[in-house]
């Protein structure tokens, strides 16, 4: 009986050390997973050389513009008035959601839309893919400008309501 008693408390002792070897293991895999996550390659839109979607509006009484650049690795910036900063959203975006974007502006066939007529108030869409660059700028009603366009900048635009910007 007492070798029974000393085998349960053996074994105890040693599923006691188990569990903490586990939960060791448990933490140095989280450290190293947060270690490698902080160590991606991060990007301004100075430096970035892949695909990227800019888009924003501007004019009026003050000329200010307000740009938003959006990487294709997730990545999203804002550039706001006579500030030639870029302020980084504080999480980047899905990838899913980013490659729907890139896909979208593909897929509706934006680089073929040529429209030029901003007015005092004007927006625009800009895809710049290597050393090809695409605008399509608007102002008003823009009574021609097709309707993808609209839908397309509208989409992007709801992206930047549901982030913070870093100051």
């Amino acid at each position: 009986m007492v070798f029974l008693i000393g085998k349960q408390a053996s074994l105890a002792h040693d599923g006691h050390r188990y569990n903490r070897n586990k939960m060791k293991n448990y933490l140095l895999t989280f450290l190293l997973l947060a270690l490698l996550s902080s160590c991606a390659k991060q990007y301004t839109p100075a430096n970035y050389t892949g695909s990227r979607i800019e888009f924003g509006s501007g004019g009026g009484i003050t000329g200010a513009v307000t740009r938003y650049v959006l990487l294709e690795n997730g990545q999203l910036f804002r550039q706001q008035g006579p500030d030639t900063s870029f302020q980084e959203a504080t999480a980047r975006l899905d990838k899913s959601v980013v490659k729907q974007k890139f896909d979208n502006y593909k897929f509706l066939k934006l680089s073929d839309v040529q429209y030029q007529q901003p007015d005092n108030m004007y927006y625009f869409v800009q895809h710049q893919e290597g050393d090809q660059m695409h605008t399509i700028t608007w102002g008003g009603a823009a009574p021609n400008l097709p309707t993808d366009v609209k839908i397309f900048y509208r989409n992007l635009n709801q992206l930047t309501k549901q982030l913070r910007f870093k100051d």
